[in-house]
Parts: C-alpha cells; structure tokens; sequence
C-alpha cells in the first residue's frame, strides 16, 4: 500500500509538474506575445511620430513660402504706386512747363501786337509758375 501511495502521490506531483510546466509555456508564451505587440506598437508610435514631424516641417516650409511670396507682392505692390506716382509727378511736371511754354508765346504775341498789360500779366504769371515748378522740383 505505501508502495502504490508513493506510486499514485508521484504521479500526482509529476500532474502537478506538467500542469505548472504547461502553464508557465503558456504564461511564457503570452508574454512573448505581449511583447511583440509592444514592439509593434512602439514601431506604430515612431513611424506616427516621424509622419507628424514631416508634416510639420512640410508646413513650416510652405508657410515660410508663403511669407516670401507676401512680402515679394508688397515690394512688387510698392514699386507699381512709386511708378505711378513718379509718372503722375512727371506729367505734372510736363503740365507746368507747357503752361509756361504757352504763357511765354504770349508774351511774345502781345510785344507783337503792342498790348502791354496781357504782357505783363503773363510775365507775372511765367514767373509765379517758373517759382512754382522749381518749389516742386525741390
């Protein structure tokens, strides 16, 4: 009977072996599973962090395109309003010296004609004029 006890108490621990054997296979192979998964899921992490950090500098980039493309319109802005203004100043200009180009043939026409108030009235007036040209050339 002792014999057949120690029998029946081995077999019993040599289950109980099997069975924490097989469960720690199974514990080892869940962890080794858990694992994997972290690993992938760090993986999933970087590849995200390195799309994110494209993504940014792509957006950096075109919005430092779009500051050069700002300011070239407001240089390209300014010079067209200093261009029309230097126009519009020079047909001023031109304005001011035909009226005193005709003011001056009517000077000469009334020495012509002998009529001395138009000529000097329109000598006064060539003068206000000539002064009034070199005030807006200054």
């Amino acid at each position: 009977i002792t014999g057949q006890t120690a029998i029946i108490e081995q077999a019993y621990l040599e289950a109980q072996y099997a069975r924490s054997k097989a469960n720690e296979e199974a514990v080892l192979a869940e962890l080794k599973h858990v694992k994997t998964e972290l690993h992938f899921l760090k993986l999933e992490f970087n590849s995200a962090k390195l799309q994110h950090t494209a993504f940014v500098k792509h957006l950096e980039r075109d919005i430092m395109v779009l500051e050069k493309e700002k300011v070239n319109t407001v240089t390209t802005l300014t010079g067209n309003y200093e261009m029309v203004l230097y126009n519009q100043i020079s047909k001023h200009r031109d304005l001011m010296q035909d009226l005193i180009d005709f003011l001056t043939h009517l000077v000469e026409l009334a020495d012509g004609l002998k009529v001395k108030q138009i000529r000097l009235d329109a000598q006064v007036e060539i003068e206000r004029r000539e002064d009034l040209l070199g005030s807006f050339n200054s």
